[in-house]
């Protein structure tokens, strides 16, 4: 996990804004450098284990220590003392298993979901002069998975593990009301952020469409899909994390411009100047239409159209870029 500084003159006094980044994935990584523009410093990397809990009590523990200290050298007071007045915005970006992991395997992220939320809110206990919020990464593909002209209203019905687990970490997070709340719902997110990390459909193609290797698909050529740029997420994110806005919130980040997957095919043969090697696996569930209505943009969400975001996504592979430099 990183955590990020960005300290501010008010006045006489220095104050800080501290940002705690756990899951340096894909969307944390975008974020994570998203934030540099913001002026936010990297100031920790530490760890934070997933599968043993015995490591995770002295890793909590350091993580709180480092963001006291921060908050101390910056403000000049106690962590818990009345005139110390920054923002600590936790982020949940982490996640092991992907859209079609299994039941048992997601234990793990639950329990290091609810550990992370827990220290968000013992930060918040011990420096209640200051404002804490928590922002999750959740699934607006998993949720609402083979729904239709998806909106604001629209009512969760998550079919698999992957979904159930986000919609309970939601309602766990819902029923915090020491924090500020922010649930972001990408739809399908694309993106690059380094050769060593999970490639997702579109990446896929284009490297395999690179190396003339066959691709293989699950679902059928006509089946919707929204899809959206991590960098838009990451902007997006670093926007309201900047902001310190004090109202909770629920973001579904979607196009709202669906695409079958044979036009994403299309458009990245256009984009590599050649032809794909496509096989296609189709069955019921991963072959349903997934689309969602414009109507679900926040303030503030404008996403790439889909050619300039596989294009940005191409030339991070050609280039070998990593979000995290």
């Amino acid at each position: 996990m990183l955590i990020f500084l960005k300290c501010h003159d008010i006045g006489k006094q220095k104050k800080s804004s501290i940002v705690a980044i756990f899951g340096i994935g894909l969307i944390g990584s975008c974020l994570a450098r998203t934030l540099k523009q913001y002026q936010y410093e990297t100031a920790y990397n530490l760890p934070f284990s997933w599968q043993h809990s015995s490591h995770r009590i002295i890793e909590k523990e350091d993580i709180k220590y480092c963001i006291r200290r921060i908050s101390n050298n910056v403000n000049g007071t106690a962590f818990h003392d009345a005139d110390s007045q920054c923002r600590i915005d936790f982020v949940w970006s982490a996640g092991k298993g992907g859209f079609d992991i299994k039941q048992n395997d997601t234990t793990p992220e639950m329990d290091s979901f609810s550990e992370v939320l827990e220290m968000a809110l013992a930060v918040s206990r011990e420096n209640p002069s200051s404002q804490v919020g928590f922002h999750m990464v959740s699934s607006a593909g998993g949720l609402f998975e083979g729904q239709r002209n998806v909106e604001i209203a629209s009512e969760p019905s998550p079919r698999r593990p992957y979904a159930i687990m986000k919609l309970a970490q939601e309602n766990i997070l819902n029923d915090c009301d020491g924090l500020v709340r922010f649930i972001y719902q990408p739809t399908s997110v694309y993106g690059f952020a380094g050769l060593n990390r999970r490639m997702g459909l579109i990446p896929t193609l284009l490297w395999n469409g690179s190396k003339n290797k066959v691709s293989t698909i699950f679902g059928a050529p006509e089946t919707l899909r929204d899809y959206v740029w991590v960098g838009d997420i990451g902007n997006f994110m670093a926007g309201m994390i900047s902001s310190k806005t004090s109202v909770s919130n629920r973001f579904i980040l979607a196009s709202g411009k669906p695409s079958a997957l044979f036009e994403v095919v299309n458009r990245i043969e256009n984009t590599l100047n050649k032809k794909l090697f496509c096989h296609y696996i189709k069955s019921g569930g991963n072959a349903e239409h997934n689309t969602f209505s414009p109507k679900t943009h926040p303030v503030g969400w404008n996403p790439l159209d889909m050619e300039t975001g596989i294009r940005k996504t191409h030339n991070g592979i050609a280039t070998g870029f990593d979000y995290i430099q």
